[in-house]
């Protein structure tokens, strides 16, 4: 049998006869450059997490999640409809405050330990995490509707979107706002759609460009522009964007065009979109509703790129610098949504995501389903395989595979792979071919098939939606040279 190329991103191509490469609700996981030659293979399939429900909020709120965030002290606190709710390391949750006088947009979170701040395009609040009390921060103007919050350098700073200023509050008080505490982004006039802080800096971005401010010694300025560091890249949707350790990603927008993905580079910004991705992006029917969040685990830093209204959610992995997707499975109408997870935060050891449930959710590696019970549904296209536009006949197929890990009983205690082929590059498909994986133990089974017809070109598609682990190694045919 000879050994073909199968693990891949996702890549598919504005023309299907270069790729039609996807990878959904797995990714792709190096592990040569670790392994010091102790693996089979470079690199491998993994299939994503699941989700479980960690804590049941419905005795206190009826409504999804709209912000989660972990405090410098550890503690974990999130916002579900209209109240803002705190998460014990026990799972166990208290209602902190009815906030239903907030709007119905993302809130953003700040805190320096002492007061947690937060915002949702309408109102800054204000939680004493020392007293348990709750009250409004005093604004220079009762009309501004801050909408994103950091905090630097012992002050919170805050923007509204409509305009190119930001506001920081008073030195180590977050409820002291003076009307003469703002500066303006220097480089471009532009308004501030959104902020991040990473490696002590501040980044302050736009829909055509975005510049970084430093901290100053000077307490009248306390942040000032960073020499060299404007760039005439700017977001195209301002809840793209997101950090993780030193890297600030977003979705990327200029006079020249939109939709490419770009991460930090020092203060440089590196596209690390694909033309396939941007491709699929540009068919949705609109980006900017595009919403991010990130997480790590395992060494693998995610940033994960979702549009409701398009239905989609690429992913982005800094370990691999590849691409996936994920989808959560719509079981009424058997289709591919966009993923549920919409905010993520790590406390307690534990990565902790919030949907449109009223539930708190937990990514788990080991959990193969969603936290409801639906199947998560992983699909692998491969690339095109040819010989010189040789007729070549297809004796057998074979997905290398981890196999004997079903489980005990119910879907999953005899998981079976289903394979299609394609020979016109993805634009129509065979029927369904199925094979038995192994029941759990079965550690020799096979994931093959065989008599599978003449092609020049054939792309095979797997489809896995048992709840079992998944680990794809790679893939081997057994070809017969024909005709050409």
């Amino acid at each position: 049998m000879t050994q073909v190329n199968f693990i891949t991103q996702t890549y598919t191509h504005r023309s299907a006869d270069v790729s039609v490469c996807r990878t959904l609700n797995m990714y792709p996981e190096g592990v040569g450059n670790d392994s010091k030659g102790a693996t089979k293979t470079n690199i491998i399939l993994i299939g994503t997490p699941g989700t479980e429900v960690s804590t049941d909020l419905s005795s206190l709120t009826d409504k999804g999640c709209r912000g989660l965030h972990t405090t410098a002290t550890g503690r974990l606190f999130g916002v579900w409809g209209g109240s803002l709710i705190e998460i014990k390391a026990d799972k166990t949750a208290i209602k902190i405050a009815d906030v239903s006088d907030l709007e119905d947009n993302p809130v953003e979170f700040a805190d320096d330990g002492v007061s947690l701040l937060f915002v949702d395009g309408f109102s800054l609040r204000g939680y004493n995490l020392k007293t348990g009390s709750l009250s409004n921060p005093t604004l220079w103007d009762d009309s501004y509707k801050p909408k994103h919050i950091q905090y630097l350098a012992a002050r919170f700073i805050i923007v509204d979107g409509t305009s190119n200023q930001y506001y920081w509050s008073n030195i180590a008080n977050g409820y002291s706002w003076p009307a003469l505490n703002f500066a303006s982004a220097e480089r471009s006039a532009d308004n501030i759609l959104n902020i991040k802080v990473t490696n002590n800096e501040l980044w302050l971005i736009g829909p055509r460009s975005y510049e970084i401010h430093s901290i100053s010694p000077n307490p009248d300025r306390p942040y000032v522009f960073a020499a060299g560091s404007s760039n005439d890249v700017g977001c195209a949707a301002e809840f793209s964007l997101s950090s993780i350790g030193d890297n600030v990603f977003w979705l990327g927008g200029s006079t020249a065009g939109t939709n490419s993905v770009y991460v930090s580079n020092g203060y440089r910004a590196s596209r690390i979109s694909t033309h396939a991705i941007e491709f699929e992006i540009d068919k949705l029917p609109t980006t900017g509703d595009g919403r991010a969040f990130t997480y790590q685990e395992e060494g693998h830093m995610f940033y994960i790129l979702s549009f409701p209204i398009g239905g989609k959610t690429f992913v982005y992995d800094l370990a691999t610098a590849m691409w996936h997707e994920r989808s959560t499975r719509d079981s009424n109408f058997n289709t591919f949504n966009v993923w549920s997870p919409k905010y993520a935060t790590n406390a307690f050891n534990e990565t902790y995501v919030g949907n449109e449930t009223s539930n708190v959710l937990e990514l788990k590696l080991d959990k193969y389903e969603e936290w409801d019970g639906r199947p998560i549904v992983r699909i692998h296209q491969s690339p095109i395989y040819w010989n010189e536009n040789n007729l070549n006949f297809h004796k057998e197929f074979q997905v290398d595979m981890e196999t004997g890990v079903g489980i005990n009983a119910g879907q999953g205690s005899e998981p079976k792979l289903m394979m299609e082929f394609s020979d016109d590059s993805g634009h129509t498909w065979s029927s369904e071919y199925w094979t038995e994986i192994g029941a759990i133990g079965n550690y020799g089974a096979r994931a093959r098939f065989r008599r599978l017809g003449k092609a020049r070109f054939r792309v095979y598609r797997v489809t896995i939606s048992d709840p079992i682990k998944i680990v794809f190694t790679g893939a081997k045919i057994i070809t017969e040279k024909g005709i050409r």
